[in-house]
């Protein structure tokens, strides 16, 4: 029950200790009337964090800023899985100060499973052993290549490269693949265009590698020039598996983890700005934000404000929506 009520306390916006018992403590006849109903058939199936409905896990992770010292520059840091579809955090872990990502990474993608699913992640998770236990796993990755795999990077971006014709010869057949997306908003005009080839299978050792791929991204502004960005990466799906349209959607898709959860837990929750003395607090409620973020499908709002303003009602509707949502 205690619980429950922390979590209503999140979802009407309240995002710290003190407020969450002052808002319980304000409605204290409603909720033992709402506590008090007979059990009902929810509205939603709710939070199913074993069912994924996506074919898409993310990988990624956060420091939580309100856990920095004065004086000092890292606090506590965790490493996420997230189901973009259902906004579901499936495995959190603690990265220790001693540590980084990449050891923590195979803990945490043990924890769920990746049979059918396509993991993404940034360049610092193209790791061998993580590629293979993905694909161990009956996964497939898609990772961005950059320095950190100098030697996987060289051989892409060759790959890639024009080639050189001399007179009296023709060029090189290929098997390229292209598509073009464009996209408009927020008053700028963004241009992706991604090649995909298998052409490397045979010459490159990189555990399950089905496809690599070029994307360049250019993006227009009204008011400054145009910024062209060259992106390499490497899949273990193979082309009959995704088209580069579907290698597109999935690289697009990766930014949710950013949007969908990171930005909320930031600027709806203010995780940040909540500053606990006990680690384990701020982790509990790190925890908490995931399950207001996942709680979001279930309500009628598209957008965590707009939950949080109709929740704020002291109303016993409001309350007894919310607790069939929890169910």
């Amino acid at each position: 029950m205690i619980l429950t009520l922390i979590t209503l306390g999140k979802l009407s916006g309240e995002t710290h200790l003190r407020g969450i018992v002052q808002w319980a403590r304000y409605r204290s006849k409603a909720l033992c009337a709402a506590f008090g109903l007979k059990r009902q058939e929810a509205l939603q199936e709710g939070l199913k964090a074993h069912v994924l409905k996506g074919n898409q896990v993310i990988i990624g992770g956060k420091t939580l800023h309100g856990t920095i010292a004065a004086g000092e520059r890292q606090g506590e840091h965790l490493l996420a899985v997230y189901e973009p579809t259902t906004r579901t955090v499936l495995a959190q872990m603690s990265v220790s100060r001693k540590e980084n990502e990449i050891v923590v990474a195979p803990q945490v993608l043990q924890r769920i499973a990746l049979q059918g699913k396509v993991v993404t992640g940034d360049a610092m998770f193209t790791q061998r052993l993580l590629s293979q236990q993905i694909m161990d796993a009956g996964g497939h990755y898609i990772w961005i290549v950059k320095d950190n795999q100098p030697t996987l990077r060289t051989m892409i971006e060759c790959l890639f490269r024009p080639q050189t014709v001399r007179p009296g010869q023709g060029t090189l057949p290929t098997d390229f693949k292209t598509v073009s997306k464009v996209n408009t908003g927020h008053g700028r005009l963004e241009r992706r265009i991604l090649t995909s080839s298998c052409l490397l299978q045979g010459y490159c050792d990189w555990p399950g590698m089905g496809q690599v791929f070029r994307l360049e991204r250019s993006r227009t502004l009204p008011s400054s020039a145009p910024t062209v960005e060259i992106i390499y990466g490497i899949t273990s799906l193979s082309p009959l598996e995704a088209t580069p349209t579907q290698l597109l959607s999935f690289l697009r898709g990766h930014w949710a983890i950013e949007n969908q959860l990171h930005y909320l837990r930031d600027v709806s929750l203010h995780e940040d700005a909540c500053r606990l003395f006990s680690l384990n607090a701020q982790r509990c409620m790190a925890i908490l934000n995931n399950l207001i973020i996942a709680l979001l499908p279930s309500t009628p709002f598209a957008f965590l404000p707009d939950a949080q303003r109709f929740f704020k009602r002291p109303s016993l509707r409001c309350l007894r929506f919310a607790l069939l949502t929890l169910q």
